[in-house]
């Protein structure tokens, strides 16, 4: 089977990036031929079909390419050049909204009778800035396609970039009736878009992650943060908790746009590729993940239980239905250091071991790649009857 594979980056930038790829792999593993559709980078995985990838545009500097490219303009062309010499059988689309545009990618598509597979990592279907977030609360007002509020509330910072996050979101809506199957990783977010008006069903497919040799931490309380440092991770509530907590020790491994003053018991390892972050979390009692918006199923934590590692969060979206009540890691109300300092306190070394034998046994359960691939390859032949 050849199965066009798109999405806006092809080099693991984040947790979305690495699903991505990791699906990649084990569909070429199955001699499956992987046909990938992305922005020029350096940093891209090598692919033969690069030549026919898309000059980059950036969403966060708002450009007349940028908003064209986002409402689907100038993208059909370039993708006919690769579907004329790639003849694949099936598209399966993860992130592909701004940089990619979506309504040119899925027009030109089903122009060609191409099935397509839509895996949801985030709530663009339902939310123009894919987060449910403004100015740093939860939002739902683009609920039932009403997307106008991205442009009424300057989401993304202008009136101008809100316009084209509403128009954008209001032109791919239109058009999403031509994929074949939705999927989704969490029960979370299949539940949150349907009672936000989507009226596509989803299918549940949880992200492949692979098991690897457990951490061996010692009874330092050591505990780190692997992700983006921006508002809505919450990355400033364990800035506070740290405070709070300075017989602790904490590990903070990513970038992003959040500039912080960080206690002395707070060490920036700023971004790790795989192998050092791997290297890093051996060395953790836990990973803590405190994020004020919704999570839907963060690949951080399902690295974490894949080693052993319990995870200590906050309970919104995805969170509360991977980590359990107290089964597989801590649950503390979303925003509030005092809670999470006090959670961490109260997390001992053998406690921890038990949280993370049992994350470890979900990982085995339910994100076993071998069982993942057996599930795509059959959506993906599904879709193409």
């Amino acid at each position: 089977m050849r199965v066009l594979l798109v999405n806006k980056f092809y080099y693991p930038r984040g947790g979305s990036e690495t699903s991505m790829l990791r699906m990649a792999a084990l569909l070429s593993a199955k001699d499956h031929e992987v046909i990938p559709f992305s922005m020029h980078d350096p940093r891209n995985e090598p692919s033969r079909w690069d030549p026919f990838f898309l000059t980059p545009v950036g969403h966060d500097r708002p450009s007349l390419r940028a908003a064209t490219r986002a409402l689907g303009y100038g993208v059909r062309r370039p993708l006919r050049r690769l579907l004329d010499a790639a003849r694949p059988d099936v598209a399966l689309i993860h992130n592909a909204y701004h940089q990619l545009g979506l309504p040119g990618l899925l027009d030109e598509l089903a122009a060609r009778r191409i099935p397509v597979v839509l895996f949801l990592h985030d709530m663009r279907v339902v939310c123009p800035a894919h987060t449910l977030l403004r100015n740093g609360s939860l939002c739902e007002a683009c609920a039932d396609g009403r997307f106008r509020n991205a442009f009424l509330h300057a989401c993304g910072g202008s009136r101008a970039r809100g316009l084209v996050l509403a128009w954008s979101a209001r032109r791919e809506r239109r058009r999403l009736g031509t994929v074949k199957t939705f999927l989704a990783p969490s029960r979370f977010l299949i539940d949150k878009v349907a009672s936000m008006g989507f009226a596509h069903p989803v299918r549940l497919l949880r992200n492949p992650v692979p098991l690897v040799a457990p951490g061996t931490p010692g009874e330092a309380a050591v505990f780190g943060f692997a992700g983006r440092l921006s508002e809505e991770k919450g990355v400033h509530v364990l800035r506070d908790a740290a405070s709070r907590a300075p017989e602790l020790s904490f590990r903070i491994a990513g970038d992003g746009p959040l500039r912080l003053d960080w206690p002395s018991n707070v060490t920036l390892l700023g971004r790790l590729g795989p192998e050092a972050l791997a290297g890093e979390r051996v060395h953790w009692r836990a990973e803590v993940v405190p994020s004020i918006g919704f999570e839907n199923c963060p690949n951080s934590v399902l690295e974490a239980f894949a080693m052993g590692l319990p995870v200590v969060a906050g309970n919104l979206g995805g969170l509360p239905e991977l980590i359990g009540t107290d089964e597989r890691g801590l649950l503390f109300p979303a925003g509030d250091a005092n809670a999470l300092a006090q959670a961490l306190q109260s997390l001992g070394a053998d406690r921890a071991r038990e949280l993370g034998a049992r994350g470890r046994a979900f990982i085995a359960g339910e994100c076993d790649p071998a069982r993942f691939t057996k599930q795509l390859v059959a959506i993906l032949e599904a879709a193409r009857c």
